[in-house]
């Protein structure tokens, strides 16, 4: 068994990596289930021993549907992958340019991608002697918001009305790159 290094904190990962890497998987898992039902007539062994699998992680499969769908609704589905890594970088840095702010702090500002300045004054410790003068505060929101995907831009594949809900999130028993936590 692996011990793992006690003096070095876990690596952080935002919500969009998250959303990134389990789209990815559904979408892998999906295609993997059109090509098994197009094959169905192959051999019978290997499609009652692969049955049995996917009936063992059907729950899995189930949950990481339910984490997309709810991250999809939140406000880090809208950032734009490609423009964040410049944006950690702007959080991060001591500069003058830079807003100098904490791991935690940054991963807060981009699971959250706050748009007002309340929304910052909650995630920023101490904010108001860190980030003088307070138009800087309006800079940040404005760096933030140039990370944000326009309307038009979003795709929509989920209807509003077919958020999660509490009867989403039910179990029904039916079969339901680049990471930046190296810059962070």
């Amino acid at each position: 068994m692996e011990t793992l290094n006690k003096a070095r904190p876990p690596d952080l990962i935002t919500n969009i990596e998250v959303l990134k890497l389990l789209e990815e998987r559904v979408s892998l898992r999906n295609a993997e289930e059109l090509d098994a039902e197009k094959g169905e007539s192959s051999n019978g062994k290997k499609k009652t021993k692969k049955k049995r699998t996917q009936q063992k992680l059907r729950q899995r499969d189930w949950i990481e549907e339910q984490v997309v769908t709810y991250l999809k609704n939140t406000p880090c589905a809208k950032a734009d992958f490609q423009k964040l890594p410049p944006l950690v970088s702007k959080l991060r840095s001591t500069s003058k340019d830079g807003f100098g702010l904490t791991p935690a702090e940054t991963l807060q500002i981009l699971n959250f991608m706050p748009t007002e300045a309340v929304d910052i004054h909650l995630m920023i410790d101490d904010l108001q002697t860190r980030i003088v003068p307070e138009e800087r505060h309006e800079e940040l929101l404005e760096t933030v918001r140039k990370c944000v995907k326009s309307s038009n831009e979003i795709p929509s594949n989920e209807d509003p009305q077919n958020s999660a809900t509490e009867e989403g999130m039910e179990f029904s028993g039916e079969d339901d790159e680049e990471v930046l936590g190296e810059v962070l």
